[in-house]
């Protein structure tokens, strides 16, 4: 099973306070992201929003699976 994640211009606010703004990348199976940053930088929001906890202000986050995108249901298994 191929998968691919896909963060696109993603942006997340609370409060009228900006947390990150224009978060990109891509990840396919076998690979690795790293997310860091110091205390409050966004890193566990981040991760909520990619885990569809949270829902990003602007931006979007994609799931395929070989090559199709995965439907909800799908994606809770993944």
């Amino acid at each position: 099973m191929n998968l691919k994640l896909t963060a696109t211009h993603v942006k997340k606010v609370f409060n009228r306070r900006t947390i990150f703004d224009g978060i990109s990348f891509a990840v396919e199976s076998r690979q690795t992201l790293l997310i860091t940053g110091r205390n409050g930088s966004g890193k566990s929001t981040l991760v909520k929003i990619v885990s569809d906890v949270l829902s990003p202000t602007q931006g979007s986050i994609a799931i395929e699976e070989n090559g199709k995108a995965a439907t909800a249901a799908r994606r809770s298994l993944i």
